[in-house]
């Protein structure tokens, strides 16, 4: 009788064991797929700003060209005007 009671303790200690085991691999995977939403976030956020500044960057440019093209005929004006 004694051999079975140790075999059993011995069987629950071994699926003890084993649940502790999965409830860790539960938890790193819970983990990994928390971390991996943060991060897939993260770069979201970088890509839609990287776009807004390109955005941002063709406006400007267009403007300079305007500024630009306004500065070029103001010149020619005056230099016709006083030459």
């Amino acid at each position: 009788m004694e051999p079975e009671e140790t075999s059993s303790k011995r069987d629950e200690r071994r699926a003890e064991r084993e649940r502790r085991r999965k409830e860790r691999e539960e938890q790193r995977r819970k983990r990994t797929e928390a971390w991996k939403a943060r991060w897939d976030y993260r770069l979201a956020m970088v890509s839609e700003k990287t776009q807004l500044m390109l955005a941002k960057a063709r406006r400007w440019k267009w403007l300079a060209v305007v500024i630009g093209l306004l500065a070029v005929i103001a010149v020619a004006i005056w230099a016709r005007m006083n030459g």
